[in-house]
């Protein structure tokens, strides 16, 4: 692979400092960036983004497949040349679709990264085929059935634990749970080393650009790609699932999971191609959400005359330091649940742990704690409100758009989004509703998610949504 020329290299080094420099100077609500007209005159953010998107090359519309006599549809590609020039392309792109200039349909983006452009969009039960059905189908029944076993203790044993009722809110112990419950649990497996059926997307380009380079073999691999799909394209065969509140590492990269043809995915798709950096780092402000981790009664009183430069208390968040945010965060909980469901699949104790009761799991379970601390009421605050700060600005992503300066709540795209996640939903509300109590109600955040909340609460009033 060649060297960049040295106009090139400073071309990525603006689009990199851009990045930087609007991570820390603005707020961002969903898909837009809210900055103020000290900070524009200071960083001249407009005028530096005009000159970066006018550096990436959008393609003809390239075939799926190899063969060029292939009559398969094919997908809008765009060149650009480094993983910052693509993460504000993919934002500038998911803006346009959101305004509906492409067909008069206004919807948002979500985005895959994969670190070769030559790979397909594959779920990883599909890439693991070295392993038999059967054997992957075991690993992940068993892991949800270990997760079932650890949530579903007796009653009694439950009554005596500090259990947050957010994730009673998911998942009743008292009772057997359902296919959405189960679903959540595959989901979970498959950011802890089991192979499933469903595909990670996520609302945020960035986090998309950052799976993209992280595994990349620049030679073997030189260019890296994320796909970007029109979410109503997904149609009703497409099942779109967030995650649940007990895996904070998923919220933190504000992943989802599709179940649906990765195949189909790719024709509607698209795709932004760029040569991979192992340094690209996802930046957020690491000050905008300080706010809303405090009781009411702890935001300063200067916060609703400056949303932008109060001064909140130094309390770091955990996922964050200096904006940077890490997206893999140890959680050795799942990691060893995960182990032991591949183990005991593999050393064909799996009769033995269909008929063990709630008294032998520690037999199965070994040295792990029963109870892992997402389960306990002092780690709501922290875990479960963290994710609903991400899960807002999933949701402010995938269904509000700006006109002007007004924030607009596409109310079709919380049907879609509700149809499949109304339970989570609405458990979720009331801590959403909590966290932005918290924030100065003259912010961007304040002003776009109060009306996206209220859309959220009267959508799960449809009783054709499931309870």
């Amino acid at each position: 692979m060649s060297l960049p020329s040295s106009s090139q290299s400073r071309g990525i080094s603006e689009a990199r400092q851009f990045y930087v420099d609007l991570a820390a100077h603005a707020s961002m609500v969903g898909a837009y960036s809210f900055v103020s007209e000290d900070d524009e005159r200071l960083y001249h953010f407009l005028e530096r983004q005009r000159q970066i998107t006018s550096e990436c090359t959008v393609d003809d519309v390239v075939l799926d497949s190899d063969d060029p006599s292939n009559s398969e549809r094919g997908h809008l590609l765009i060149d650009v040349p480094s993983p910052w020039h693509a993460a504000i392309s993919l934002c500038d792109e998911s803006r346009t679709w959101l305004s509906g200039r492409y067909g008069g349909l206004c919807q948002p983006l979500i985005f895959r990264g994969q670190s070769d452009s030559r790979w397909s969009i594959t779920t990883s039960f599909e890439r693991r085929s070295e392993l038999a059905s059967q054997f992957k189908e075991s690993w992940i029944y068993t892991f949800v059935d270990l997760v079932e076993r650890v949530l579903n203790t007796p009653a009694h044993i439950m009554m005596e634990l500090p259990f947050s009722g957010d994730l009673l809110a998911f998942h009743d112990p008292l009772r057997t749970s359902g296919p959405g419950e189960k679903a959540h649990h595959v989901a979970t497996a498959q950011h802890f080393g089991i192979p499933t059926p469903f595909l990670d997307f996520t609302t945020d380009p960035s986090v998309a650009v950052w799976f993209a380079c992280k595994d990349a073999d620049t030679v073997r691999a030189p260019l890296a790609s994320v796909f970007a799909v029109p979410l109503l394209y997904l149609g009703t065969q497409a099942g779109l699932l967030f995650p649940h509140p007990y895996v904070g590492r998923l919220y933190r990269q504000r992943g989802m999971v599709v179940v649906a043809s990765g195949k189909a995915l790719r024709s509607i798709s698209v795709e932004v191609r760029f040569p991979p950096d192992p340094s690209f780092r996802v930046h957020r402000d690491p000050h905008a959400l300080k706010p809303v981790l405090l009781p009411r009664e702890q935001v300063p009183p200067s916060a609703d005359r400056d949303w932008r430069h109060a001064p909140w208390p130094q309390r770091p968040l955990q996922f964050q330091v200096d904006g940077e945010v890490d997206l893999l965060p140890e959680d050795p909980w799942w990691t060893q649940l995960a182990g032991i469901a591949r183990d005991l699949v593999e050393h064909g104790r799996l009769d033995e742990l269909k008929e063990a009761d709630y008294s032998r799991l520690h037999e199965f379970i070994g040295e792990l704690a029963l109870l892992p601390q997402f389960m306990r009421v002092d780690h709501k605050a922290i875990l479960v409100k963290q994710s609903a700060i991400d899960l807002m600005q999933m949701l402010l992503t995938l269904t509000t758009e700006l006109r002007g300066t007004e924030v607009h709540v596409l109310r079709n795209l919380i049907y879609f989004c509700a149809s499949a996640n109304a339970k989570g939903l609405r458990a979720m509300l009331p801590i959403m509703r909590e966290v932005l109590e918290a924030c100065p109600e003259n912010s961007p955040l304040f002003l776009a998610a109060t009306p996206m909340l209220e859309a959220i609460d009267s959508c799960l009033r449809d009783p054709r949504l499931p309870k």
